[in-house]
Formats: C-alpha cells, sequence, structure tokens
C-alpha cells in the first residue's frame, strides 16, 4: 500500500514544483497515516526534544549535571536549526506524523543535480519498525524519478551506515565525524529477507 505524502517547502523560497514522494510502509503499519508537514516556531519544543533524545546516549556518558546537559542541548539544537535555515533555504523541513502523533522529523533538499536528505530523527518508540526505512526507499524512488542521485551524510559510529550500503549506497568520502554516501538510480538493491530484518534492527 502507497501512503501518498505532499510534502510542502518548511522555509519561504522553497521551490513549491517539488514533488511528492510515496512511502510504502511495512504491511502491519499500512493502515495508519503517514504524514508530512512544514515544521513551524510551534514545533520547535517538541524538535528540541527529539534533538535531545536522539543524543541521550553519547551525553549519558559525561558525567554533567542534567541542568548542564540540558543547557548544552539546547545550545547544539538552536545551532544546528539556525545552520539548517540559513544554508539550506530551498530545503523542505518538514514533521513526520504517524497516526496523527508527530514522531519525527524529515529535512530534504531537490538540487539541480542530487537528491540530498539532511536529516531523519525518529522518536525512540517508533524506531526498529521498518518507518525510516520505509521513508529513505521514497526518497530513492523520487530521486530516480528525477534521474538524480541521492546524497546523505551518517556519522562514522551509526551502525545505520550498514543498512545503507544494502541499500546500494556507497562510500564516497570521509570528513573524520561523518562519511558521505551516495545512492544513483541504477544501483538500487530490491528488499531481501536479509535486508527487512536489517532495517528493522538497525534504523
Amino acid at each position: 500500500m502507497d501512503t501518498q505524502t505532499d510534502s510542502k517547502a518548511g522555509q519561504q523560497g522553497a521551490d513549491p514544483t517539488t514533488p511528492a514522494f510515496s512511502v510504502r510502509l511495512p504491511e502491519n503499519l499500512a493502515h495508519l497515516a503517514l504524514r508530512f508537514r512544514p515544521i513551524s516556531e510551534y514545533d520547535l519544543p517538541f524538535l528540541l526534544n527529539l534533538y535531545s533524545l536522539s543524543r541521550q546516549s553519547e551525553l549519558s556518558q559525561v558525567d554533567w549535571p542534567e541542568a548542564q546537559k540540558q543547557a548544552f542541548l539546547a545550545q547544539q539544537f538552536n545551532a544546528q536549526h539556525h545552520y539548517y535555515q540559513q544554508h539550506f533555504s530551498t530545503a523542505h523541513f518538514d514533521l513526520i506524523e504517524f497516526g496523527g502523533t508527530a514522531i519525527g522529523r524529515l529535512y530534504w533538499n531537490l538540487e539541480k543535480q542530487r537528491l540530498c536528505l539532511i536529516d531523519i530523527i525518529l522518536l525512540p518508540a517508533y524506531q526498529h519498525q521498518g518507518i525510516g526505512t520505509a521513508i529513505i526507499r521514497g526518497l530513492m524512488r523520487a530521486a530516480a524519478n528525477e534521474a538524480k542521485r541521492l546524497e546523505l551524510h551518517v556519522e562514522n559510529n551509526n551502525p545505520v551506515r550498514l543498512l545503507y550500503s544494502r541499500l546500494g549506497f556507497a562510500h564516497t568520502g570521509d570528513s573524520g565525524v561523518y562519511q558521505k554516501m551516495v545512492w544513483e538510480p541504477h544501483t538500487e538493491q530490491p528488499l531481501t529477507p536479509s535486508t527487512v530484518a536489517d532495517a528493522l534492527e538497525m534504523e
């Protein structure tokens, strides 16, 4: 089952002609609606909490008072948010809603020669269910439809990069902390039982 998503730009100046992309959810989730809508200032508390949860494991290893951790996370989130807004003026900054509940964020940009996945984060409760993988494959189909490559950056120690490799992404660069990975339309790999299991385990 395909859930059609109309993803409009999250910031003035974004290209309104950017095509929607379809997301095929796993069968056990296909009865629920997956929706993308532009973020607004009212979503900032949710986005800050989402960002904080994504770094929880990392900060659990730091011997800081809780107040210091929260101040650090707020500073880091605000810096990242402003950077994205400033440097990706035509990007889609979307909130992911699933079954009517906000569950994550998806930031992506369709450019002249590429589709760039800027960032995707899901709440922990919605990870390991195939949702993130379905969204990535939806972006892959959108890139293929436009005859463009799909690019992303992933941290070196993030196990999801192994899934990207199995989906056909190739490592093309390393900044020390992040790996650049690129998928070309002709390299798409079919979903096999092994790949599906990896997706559910690692996304």
